[in-house]
């Protein structure tokens, strides 16, 4: 399951901006501030899974907050009347690219707790699960065996 868990890319996230930044000088930095202005809501490394869910929502806000913060940032850089409608393309397509980015950044810490703490929560239901298999083998033996072979 960690293998799916989106993992932060600095290329990837740093491509769009650095692309963004040739179109319109000084974009990149205030795309880099808008994301930092949201930071991720940290999360012990020893929580359990239930606060990692109760955190949840905290983290897809997070998330949601700076796709706006990016995408609005785009926006208002599109409507500069000096750029033709093929850069205009590609700077929302570079700022979509950049505010998903920032999102899967949260998203990627998100899941990671999450699966971080149900690795443990899981591991404990296998061994539960393990003993009630042993204790229903051991019952079904004992009344199976009276009921289909008595007299």
């Amino acid at each position: 399951m960690h293998a799916f868990v989106p993992r932060l890319d600095l290329d990837h996230a740093k491509r769009p901006i650095a692309e963004l930044d040739k179109l319109i000088p000084g974009v990149g930095q205030e795309l880099e501030a808008a994301i930092a202005k949201h930071p991720v809501p940290p999360i012990a490394a020893e929580a359990g899974l239930l606060a990692a869910i109760l955190k949840s929502p905290t983290w897809w806000g997070c998330a949601n907050r700076r796709h706006r913060a990016v995408m609005a940032m785009v926006h208002r850089a599109t409507n500069n009347p000096g750029f033709t409608r093929a850069e205009r393309k590609q700077i929302l397509r570079m700022g979509k690219k950049t505010a998903r980015a920032a999102r899967a950044e949260v998203r990627g810490i998100a899941a990671t707790a999450i699966l971080r703490s149900w690795r443990s929560l899981h591991r404990f239901f296998a061994i539960l699960m393990v003993l009630a298999v042993a204790i229903h083998i051991g019952v079904a033996w004992y009344y199976g065996y009276r009921w289909i072979f008595s007299d």
